[in-house]
């Protein structure tokens, strides 16, 4: 049979993915951390995103969340759930606008006043 690294590399994220949200301890893997921590250190790097529906939300809440002291995670959601995220160096207009250059235009921004907000939603203008 010939190798399918593609179905490999799949199978090792959906338990690398189960490992991380579950409450399996890493020890219950039966593998050396060595192991584990070479075949999953690619799996730090997938940067997920919510699927695209083309749907339009009549309402959007955005704001940004410091990770630590290097990282903001700025993040847009509907009242029910997260719709979109980027993550940038510091809140700004062009990040703000990296962010919603994903997102059709909604009838109702809520956020909080930032500049970079105010200034990047001219996309939808």
């Amino acid at each position: 049979t010939k190798p399918r690294p593609d179905l490999a590399q799949a199978w090792l994220l959906d338990r690398f993915v189960a490992w991380l949200v579950g409450k399996q301890s890493r020890v219950e893997l039966n593998l050396p951390d060595r192991t584990w921590r070479d075949q999953t250190a690619w799996c730090w790097q997938v940067a997920p995103m919510p699927p695209r529906t083309g749907e339009v939300w009549p309402v959007i809440l955005l704001d940004g969340i410091r990770i630590g002291s290097m990282m903001v995670c700025l993040i847009a959601r509907t009242l029910s759930y997260v719709i979109g995220w980027a993550w940038a160096g510091w809140e700004s207009s062009n990040t703000r606008q990296i962010l919603l250059d994903q997102l059709p235009a909604p009838v109702v921004v809520v956020c909080d006043g930032q500049k970079g907000i105010l200034l990047a939603r001219n996309c939808w203008l």
